[in-house]
């Protein structure tokens, strides 16, 4: 399964479990026009780290959260990526 397809997958399982019901999801859907509040937007970021093992914001040097679907699935892919070469991401690796 693919990056974007476990992070789409996640996303949805995530908005049913809290009762949200989501717009059509897209790379240039505003995260906030998902209409996740934040108690489940924090619940989404737990589930991805709990599925890819690593929480690529907390790894990263860049500040710009990302604003878009498109974004957020990049983040996650690049982290990804980053682990297949250097092996499993630690919490004092960071991602470029």
């Amino acid at each position: 399964m693919s990056v974007n397809s476990r992070v789409v997958s996640v996303i949805r399982k995530t908005a049913e479990e809290q009762g949200f019901e989501l717009p059509e999801l897209h790379d240039d859907l505003l995260l906030h026009e998902t209409g996740l509040d934040s108690l489940a937007f924090t619940v989404l970021l737990s589930n991805l780290e709990d599925d890819f093992g690593f929480d690529p914001f907390t790894l990263s040097d860049e500040m710009a959260f990302p604003s878009t679907i498109g974004e957020f699935v990049r983040a996650y892919d690049r982290a990804h990526v980053r682990s297949l070469r250097q092996g499993p991401l630690g919490r004092n690796d960071r991602v470029a």
